[in-house]
């Protein structure tokens, strides 16, 4: 098996890159219709755990936390892939790395927080 193939989304940006880049294709092929709907998915978990975290931290803790990006409270799962992509094809010194770091870097440089 080749390493392109054993890739996981939340291990590879460039698996990211690859399950998410038809995002903005008209007519997809079935496959890319498939990578489509679990490239959407796993951006809904991400951005829900990330939600999650947050509240539950300052529950916890009793504290406001600092939050390492400031995105608008609802933001369009479709305009999340979009500015991953973007962020991971404008550091492709970084693309093999974990999703999730990638992640967390295209939202702090897309909705960084103002003091």
């Amino acid at each position: 098996m080749s390493a392109q193939t054993s890739e996981l989304v939340d291990t590879s940006g460039n698996a990211f890159v690859r399950l998410c880049s038809a995002i903005d294709k008209e007519n997809g092929t079935d496959e890319e219709t498939r990578n489509l709907i679990m490239c959407l998915g796993y951006v809904s978990g991400f951005v829900d755990a990330l939600d999650s975290y947050s509240v539950f931290r300052e529950a916890l803790t009793k504290q406001k936390e600092h939050k390492l990006f400031c995105k608008p409270e609802e933001i369009e799962r479709g305009q999340v892939v979009r500015i991953v992509l973007k962020y991971i094809r404008n550091h492709p010194e970084h693309a093999h790395g974990p999703t999730g770091v990638l992640f967390i870097g295209a939202l702090r440089e897309a909705y960084p927080c103002t003091k």
